[in-house]
């Protein structure tokens, strides 16, 4: 067959969706091929798996409509996982399907042994592609920080993840102790929720999204949430960054959008590193995960 119909199916695993596309060889996504699907991952085992394979027979459909042949399967998952057995261990997410490895779910829908499937940390997977197609292009040493649900890092250096031999971030930082609790709990979407009802009383109904919003619209005390988040991850990050000699920093996860707001007094506090020549978002927040899973070498 043409090298050129070959393709990687790419899945991007998350608590909210699954996003999904076909790459071919060159990194691109093959047109007509992305697809979301809701993951239902505090849903019931069966319900969980049923929703699991559906979206595998529908990329099925998909690859065999366009006459393409599957050369490799990957997946990338939020931790803690079981990246060698591919099997969730996350407390707050899939946990119907808790220690359950899904490579014979996999294999079941596709049938061809000889497909690898490998499974990848998403923070690696977005590291990598930001790396390989964003922001983060040219760069030796890239650290990448992704806030949303929760805080979650990735480090590159000379093109290849540094990760431990579990398949983990090196440098985790969400449970580093900050005031009365942990980083999480201010530089995240619940931290940015918290500190907005601290600061106003408000008992509405609202997420960081909505404090964005607010802050775009004047609102000082939003302003102030998003100010000090900066502050906050800036001067708890910037030995980790001066130890690593990193070159970029890119922020990605939803509340990355907000970078506008919380970007200025992040720089300001990472003002003066020697080495750290860009801070930045990342740009394609849909793809760039996708691409990168698909881009990472096998695990070894």
């Amino acid at each position: 067959m043409d090298p050129r119909m070959n393709a990687i199916l790419s899945i991007d695993s998350g608590g909210t969706y699954y996003k999904s596309a076909l790459i071919d060889p060159f990194g691109n996504i093959i047109p007509d091929t992305f697809a979301e699907t809701p993951s239902h991952s505090d849903a019931g085992r069966d319900i969980v798996l049923s929703v699991f394979t559906g979206m595998l027979k529908t990329m099925k459909r998909i690859t065999e409509e366009k006459g393409l042949c599957l050369t490799r399967i990957a997946f990338d998952f939020p931790g803690p996982f079981d990246y060698k057995r591919g099997a969730c261990i996350m407390q707050h997410k899939f946990l119907s399907i808790n220690n359950l490895s899904l490579v014979p779910f996999v294999r079941r829908v596709f049938g061809d042994t000889s497909i690898d499937v490998v499974f990848h940390h998403d923070l690696h997977a977005c590291t990598y592609g930001a790396y390989l197609y964003d922001v983060a292009k040219g760069f030796s040493r890239v650290f990448c920080v992704a806030i949303g649900t929760g805080l979650g890092t990735g480090y590159l250096q000379n093109g290849e993840i540094v990760m431990k031999d579990h398949g983990g971030p090196m440098y985790p930082i969400f449970q580093e102790p900050y005031g009365k609790g942990v980083l999480e709990d201010v530089v995240s979407n619940r931290g940015i929720v918290t500190e907005y009802r601290c600061l106003t009383g408000s008992k509405e109904p609202i997420d960081a999204r909505i404090v964005q919003q607010l802050s775009e619209s004047g609102d000082l005390a939003a302003s102030a949430v998003y100010d000090h988040m900066g502050c906050v991850l800036g001067e708890h990050i910037r030995p980790l960054l001066q130890e690593l000699q990193a070159g970029c920093l890119i922020l990605g996860g939803q509340i990355s959008k907000g970078f506008h707001l919380f970007g200025p007094a992040l720089q300001a506090e990472l003002e003066g590193l020697p080495l750290l020549q860009m801070i930045a978002p990342i740009e394609n927040l849909t793809t760039v995960t996708i691409r990168g899973a698909a881009a990472l070498p096998l695990p070894k």
